[in-house]
């Protein structure tokens, strides 16, 4: 499993009710993130926490590129192989619908005679679980590998990818031992999406997920990307922003295109382990532990780490004295790494991305994962959504637009405004001013903001984003 980074972020927008953190909570949690980036030596790095009642919480620290611009909300991360899930959940939304039985075999839907060492009694379940006997076609020094670094600025087609001289034999997998398969599983599951459904891979993604979740900062590279979109990329201490990406971005499909920002795919992850997207029978399959030996990492705070997979699902427990704790997620390793966990019975959430892809930020980014995880842990009594006024219909009548905004902030409500504060992320004051209704925010750096709102002995708050 790939361990990446996590950030939570929330903006509001006037059709549901506005809870926040406490300030100084948010406060602690941006404070481990950019302690993060000095202990663990890390670039640049997003994260997002949702707690109970849809409060959250969203930061960045560090930098995007060797001109030490900061990292913003607006740029997007790759997810890598966190995409899987993605890819898993429409899977099982077709079979939920009764276009596909999760023990059909692939032959019944690809043409396993015209690809190589593809073997049609495969079946989609085996696909999901990654229990099949593929060989991994992308791997350092592989035909395909080669061929897609040997000219980066080349946008492939996706199904390109199965010519002969990128095929090789796999090694037989009698026992549906689970082996987790990078590439080769995955891709022929986004293929199989785009035969059932008739569209593109990147039309089911946008109507079966970005749209019914409201995601703001979302798309997928199969069609390559275009590098000033991403919060930069660095392989240790190299910078590679400054690289095309395309070839490789438009050979990941269904095992990992999606690129987003921290709190799109923390409401997917939260989305899909809560059941709002599949059945809740298939989810308690997907929940289940494939046969196999699960990895371990000891020590941590809430206790040893034992790591299986179910569909398109790392299962995360967490072993000590008082009993187990699950967590349910993917993480992925791309153009950075990351990781998205949500805790079932704490309705927790978490999201972590960083832009370095190397294989030491790997470890490192857990290491901050678990700092932050930890916190969250020892304080969720801290973590019940409260509102910052009595909750009265004025809640309900208040709108900042545009979110984002560039130069003007606008307020529409029908109660009276004494005088409003922006404060940054850390608290601090950046304007002041009375009875209006618009702000000028031109001169402000770019990235979240706290917009607080005052009327009698009422306050509100709602967070916002500079562009």
């Amino acid at each position: 499993m790939k361990f990446l980074f996590l950030i939570a972020g929330f903006w509001a927008v006037s059709t549901f009710t506005y809870a926040q953190l406490p300030t100084a909570f948010e406060q602690d949690l941006q404070e481990i993130l950019e302690d993060g980036i000095s202990t663990y030596n890390l670039k640049g790095v997003e994260a997002t926490t949702i707690f109970s009642g849809d409060c959250s919480w969203t930061g960045v620290a560090g930098v995007r590129d060797p001109s030490n611009s900061p990292v913003d909300l607006i740029r997007k991360w790759h997810w890598g192989s966190t995409g899987k899930a993605m890819t898993a959940s429409i899977v099982l939304q077709l079979v939920d619908e009764g276009l596909v039985d999760i023990n059909d075999p692939i032959g019944d839907y690809l043409g396993v005679d015209t690809i190589e060492h593809l073997d049609g009694e495969i079946t989609i379940k085996m696909l999901l679980n990654h229990t099949t006997n593929l060989n991994n076609s992308w791997s350092d020094g592989s035909n395909l590998w080669n061929d897609v670094f040997a000219d980066r600025d080349s946008v492939w087609n996706l199904w390109s990818v199965l010519q002969p001289e990128y095929r090789d034999p796999g090694d037989p997998n009698p026992d549906l031992v689970h082996n987790y398969l990078g590439y080769d599983n995955y891709l022929f599951l986004g293929f199989l999406v785009e035969e059932v459904t008739g569209q593109l891979l990147e039309t089911a993604y946008n109507e079966r997920i970005f749209e019914p979740l409201g995601f703001t900062n979302s798309s997928m590279g199969t069609f390559g990307i275009n590098m000033d979109e991403l919060n930069g990329v660095y392989e240790g201490n190299s910078y590679r922003g400054n690289l095309a990406h395309d070839s490789y971005m438009s050979t990941r499909g269904g095992g990992g295109s999606y690129v987003g920002s921290s709190l799109d795919i923390a409401k997917f992850m939260r989305a899909f382990h809560n059941d709002e997207l599949v059945s809740s029978e298939l989810m308690e399959d997907a929940r289940t532990s494939t046969n196999g030996e699960p990895a371990l990492v000891p020590g941590l705070c809430l206790g040893d780490i034992s790591q299986t997979y179910g569909y398109g699902t790392n299962i995360i427990q967490f072993d000590n004295e008082e009993g187990a704790i699950s967590f349910y997620g993917h993480g992925g390793r791309g153009l950075g790494n990351c990781l998205v966990l949500h805790n079932i019975e704490n309705d927790f959430t978490i999201a972590l991305a960083t832009n370095d892809f190397s294989a030491i930020a790997q470890f490192q980014n857990l290491n901050l994962l678990m700092d932050l995880i930890c916190y969250a842990w020892d304080n969720m009594e801290l973590t019940d959504c409260t509102l910052n006024t009595q909750e009265d219909q004025r809640e309900s009548n208040l709108t900042i637009y545009p979110n984002p905004a560039k130069t003007t902030l606008k307020i529409d409500t029908d109660f009276n405004i004494d005088a409003v504060k922006v404060r940054d992320m850390q608290g601090r004051i950046c304007l002041t001013a009375t009875n209006v209704r618009s702000i000028d925010i031109e001169e402000l750096e770019t990235g979240m903001y706290i917009l607080e709102i005052f009327s009698g002995s009422q306050s509100i708050s709602r967070k916002w984003i500079k562009k």
